[in-house]
């Protein structure tokens, strides 16, 4: 879907804008003023196409898995609303900082990945050894197999949005020797 808006040209619009498509409107009842041109944009320029986040979200895995934080500002938004609260990117990062400490061996596996221009849905899982207690769950030093299963929303092509549901089930189960994997 294509938005017209229409603004007052100047000189320098042109060098600033080039990538813009410019046209004039015929409007119902008659043609803009001369000194008015309608811009066309695009409201999918900020979009990718689903090969593009695909991509994009195995970098940002890439990212998470080869402990490089202080990259996520490639990846995620200064604003994030996470399980629908809003977190700044550096509340973002710590996180994750502290999933690290909690479970030293935590890696990503992606399982199932579904993109779709700006929005991602993956099934993660992990096989991993949390220190002590892991999501309120006692599991000190056992190794646990669950999934994560998380949506994401990009916004400016930044993960602007993210719902996530891990499967503590699971991990209480193993702990109490009921292996479900």
């Amino acid at each position: 879907m294509r938005s017209v808006i229409y603004l007052e040209v100047m000189a320098w619009s042109f060098f600033v804008f080039p990538s813009l498509q410019t046209t004039k409107y015929i409007l119902p009842g008659g043609t803009c003023e001369p000194f008015f041109i309608g811009l066309v944009i695009n409201q999918n320029a900020h979009k990718m196409d689903s090969l593009a986040t695909r991509h994009f979200y195995q970098r940002y895995i890439d990212c998470l898995n080869n402990r490089s934080l202080g990259d996520l500002d490639q990846f995620v938004s200064q604003t994030v609303i996470y399980n629908q609260n809003q977190i700044s990117l550096k509340d973002y990062q710590e996180m994750l900082t502290q999933n690290f400490r909690d479970i030293p061996d935590l890696y990503f596996h992606v399982d199932l990945l579904l993109t779709q221009e700006n929005e991602i849905a993956c099934r993660l899982n992990f096989s991993c050894t949390p220190v002590t207690v892991f999501m309120g769950i006692p599991v000190h030093g056992q190794k646990v197999s669950f999934s994560e299963h998380v949506f994401y929303r990009l916004a400016g092509n930044k993960i602007s949005e993210v719902w996530s549901l891990i499967d503590k089930d699971a991990i209480r189960d193993q702990i109490k020797g009921e292996f479900l994997f």
